[in-house]
């Protein structure tokens, strides 16, 4: 999956390891008030085009052409939102305090 993006994250938490890390003992003071799961449609046109051994923009920074059809975009758009309302996206912002 395009957002794992391996050779730049090492490291990948989940929700629970992430909050368990912000409250051990050298943060015992952070504490996450707010998630807000903010995943958009590049999670799925991005593995697509990683699936396909394709760029992701062509040499023009254009959208690769298997992938700008409206109908494609819409649907990952709309798939998005329901997993961001459901707190699964593949994306978070933490707000802490």
């Amino acid at each position: 999956m395009v957002q794992l993006d391996p050779a730049r994250h090492l490291f990948v938490y989940s929700e629970r390891c992430f909050k368990e890390f912000i409250s051990n003992d050298s943060h015992k003071k952070l504490k996450a008030e707010k998630i807000f799961y903010d995943s958009t449609s590049f999670g799925f046109w991005g593995s697509e085009l990683y699936k396909h051994d394709l760029p992701l923009f062509d040499a023009n920074g254009k959208m690769s052409k298997m992938i700008r059809g409206r109908n494609c975009i819409k649907h990952w758009e709309l798939k998005a939102d329901k997993l961001n309302k459901m707190g699964t996206g593949d994306q978070a912002t933490y707000n802490l305090r």
